[in-house]
C-alpha cells in the first residue's frame, strides 16, 4: 500500500516524538477539569492543583502506554452500510468542515447568516457526492441558541445524510442528548453501540489547555465507548512556537494530551488524530489558512499520525480569497497537494 510521500525522515519524526515527551514531561498541559486532573493523578501523573484546575505532567511511559491503547484504525459506520468507510482501506476520503457562520444565499447571491436548513442542505450534499466519506457539519444553525446550536445540527444532519457524521458536542449536557438522538437514528441503543454513526470533535486550547467542557466531552465519549475527533489548532506565531517544527510538536503534546485522558477513561476508545493547524499573521494578528504553511503543518502532522499508526483526519484546501478566483483555486489546490501527498485517511476542508 502506498503510504505517502513524508516531509520529514523517520528519525526527525522519532525526534518530534521524543520533544514531545519532554514538553508533555517537564511543561505538561494545563487542564480545567477536577475529575480529569483525579483521573490523571490516578495513573501516575504528576498534578498540580491550582485555584481553577491544575497542571499535569505526564510521564513518558503513561504517554506511550497510551498511545498503544488506542485503535490504529477506525471504522466511520453510515446510517446506510454502504456508506461505511474504514480507515485501513488505503483510500483517502474527503469530508467537509466547519462551522462556518456566513453563506452566500443561492438565490440572492447575499452574504447572510447561516440557518439550521442551510446545515440540512448541506447534508444532501455530502450525502450525494461520493467523494465525500463523512459528514463534518459545514456550517452553523446560528438562528438557533448558541447553547443548544449543536443539537439543532445534529437533527438536520441526522435527517440529511445517512454518511458517518462527525460533530462538536460544545458540553457534557449536549453529549448526553446527541448520543440519544443518535441512538434512536441507528435504531436503538444496542444497534448504536455495535455500529456508531456519530464521532464527536474534541478541540485542545492552545497552548497545551484541556478546557472544562472539552475534558468532560472526552470523559463521556470514552464512558460511552463513542469515537472522537482530536483537533488541535495551534497557531505558529501567536498561540504556538513562530517555528514551524516547534509547532508540530506543541499540536502533538496537545493531541496526546487529549488522546491520553480518553484512554485512561477507557482502553481502546477511538481517537482520530487530526489538524487544523497554521500560522498567524503578524502583521494583524489573524489565522491565515491560505497560506503555504497550512499545507506544509497538515502534512507534517499527518505523517505523524503515521508514526503513532493513529487514523487521521487532515484540515486543509482553504482559502483566504474573498471571492471564487484564480486566488481561491491555487490556494486550495497547493494545499490540498500537500495534504494529500500524506494520504491520511480522511481530508477536510
Amino acid at each position: 500500500m502506498n503510504t505517502g510521500y513524508s516531509i520529514w525522515d523517520h528519525d526527525t519524526q522519532k525526534r518530534v516524538h521524543h520533544e514531545t515527551l519532554k514538553v508533555l514531561k517537564n511543561v505538561g498541559i494545563r487542564v480545567d477539569n477536577d475529575e480529569s486532573l483525579e483521573i490523571f493523578h490516578s495513573n501516575g501523573a504528576h498534578v498540580t492543583k491550582e485555584k481553577k484546575g491544575g497542571c499535569v505532567r505526564l510521564p513518558e511511559h503513561l504517554v506511550e502506554d497510551c498511545i498503544g491503547w488506542a485503535p490504529k484504525s477506525v471504522i466511520y459506520y453510515g446510517r446506510d452500510q454502504a456508506r461505511d468507510f474504514d480507515t485501513k482501506s488505503g483510500k483517502v476520503g474527503f469530508s467537509t468542515f466547519g462551522e462556518c457562520v456566513q453563506i452566500v444565499d443561492p438565490y440572492t447571491r447575499e452574504l447572510r447568516p447561516t440557518t439550521k436548513e442551510d446545515c440540512g442542505y448541506t447534508g444532501k450534499l455530502v450525502d450525494y457526492y461520493d467523494a465525500c466519506t463523512v459528514m463534518e457539519r459545514a456550517v452553523c444553525s446560528t438562528d438557533k441558541p448558541s447553547e443548544t446550536q449543536p443539537l439543532h445540527n445534529l437533527e438536520a444532519l441526522l435527517k440529511n445524510t445517512s454518511k458517518h457524521i462527525i460533530l462538536g458536542a460544545g458540553n457534557r449536557e449536549n453529549f448526553k442528548i446527541m448520543l440519544k438522538m443518535a441512538q434512536v437514528a441507528a435504531g436503538g441503543k444496542d444497534a448504536f453501540e455495535k455500529r456508531p454513526i456519530i464521532t464527536f470533535s474534541v478541540c485542545p486550547s492552545s497552548p497545551l489547555t484541556l478546557t472544562k467542557h472539552t475534558c468532560e466531552v472526552i470523559i463521556e465519549c470514552a464512558k460511552a465507548g463513542v469515537g472522537m475527533w482530536v483537533i488541535p489548532m495551534v497557531l505558529a506565531g501567536g498561540t504556538g512556537p513562530v517555528t514551524l517544527a516547534g509547532s508540530v510538536v506543541q499540536h502533538n503534546a496537545e493531541t496526546l494530551g487529549g488522546l491520553a485522558l480518553a484512554q485512561l477513561v477507557k482502553k481502546g476508545t477511538p481517537c482520530t488524530y487530526c489538524s487544523c493547524t497554521s500560522i498567524m499573521y503578524l502583521k494583524n494578528a489573524s489565522a491565515v489558512m491560505g497560506a503555504p504553511e497550512y499545507g506544509m503543518l497538515g502534512r507534517a502532522t499527518a505523517q505523524m499520525a503515521k508514526f503513532y499508526d493513529l487514523p487521521a483526519a487532515i484540515a486543509t484546501g482553504v482559502t483566504e480569497s474573498k471571492s471564487t478566483d484564480i486566488q481561491a483555486a491555487y490556494e486550495s489546490a497547493i494545499n490540498l497537494t500537500q495534504v494529500a501527498m500524506s494520504r491520511p485517511p480522511i481530508i477536510y476542508g
